[in-house]
């Protein structure tokens, strides 16, 4: 069952931007320069189809929720680094990670800002064995969320997440599919075992004024460049 999601605890901003220049990370221009110069080496030998949505989700109007993505498995995977921010040069994002947990009815949180990009603790890290989940507003308060412009990503295209420890782990998208909420594979999106994934979530779909609540979701898979 998708519930409603409740914004978790935030840090600072400041303090992760000062977190990323300790590690040697610029937070600026460095990690979208590393995906542009990973963008001309990679040879893209991906061929799965990508599904867009047909609509473009308003970007004003009652406050909506991003991922909702209800009850996620408690078994954790290999850890690794905590991812600490996300560059997507196709869509200009350059984004703080959050980590999250679930709610009092198993929720998935999500940010308290329509800037930053929530990561599910209890899942494996960005490229560690299993599906490692970050999520983000499609808007929020009259405002484009971090993940408004998902919908245009495409097989091959290439990102950046970067770890609290100053690691950049780039990744290739393989897939964009829009799926009903209720319909949510959530036994994949949060497997904590198998090869190494990457999944965004945000809302897609059409929007429901009177729930606050938009009917589907926008999940794009990525794996790590090898």
């Amino acid at each position: 069952m998708v519930r409603a999601v409740r914004s978790p605890p935030r840090r600072p901003i400041g303090a992760i931007a000062s977190v990323v220049v300790v590690a040697g990370v610029g937070l600026a221009g460095e990690p979208i320069a590393r995906v542009t110069a990973l963008a001309r080496s990679v040879p893209v030998a991906v061929t799965m189809p990508v599904t867009l949505p047909a609509t473009i989700p308003p970007t004003s109007g009652p406050t909506s929720h991003p991922a909702l993505l209800a009850d996620p498995p408690s078994a954790r995977g290999e850890r690794g680094s905590a991812p600490l921010m996300i560059a997507i040069p196709r869509i200009g994002v350059e984004a703080a990670i959050v980590p999250v947990s679930t709610g009092p009815f198993g929720e998935l949180e999500v940010p308290g800002s329509w800037t930053d990009v929530a990561w599910y603790q209890g899942g494996p890290s960005p490229g560690q064995a299993g599906s490692s989940v970050l999520a983000a507003h499609v808007d929020f308060n009259g405002h484009a969320g971090a993940f408004f412009r998902l919908r245009e990503l495409r097989a091959g295209d290439l990102l950046v997440v970067v770890g609290i420890d100053g690691s950049s782990r780039p990744f290739i998208v393989l897939a964009n599919q829009q799926l009903a909420k209720a319909a949510l594979p959530t036994g994949e999106l949060f497997r904590a075992d198998g090869d190494p994934v990457l999944r965004l979530v945000t809302c897609g779909g059409s929007f429901d004024f009177r729930d606050h609540r938009y009917s589907d979701n926008v999940i794009v898979t990525a794996v790590p460049v090898r």
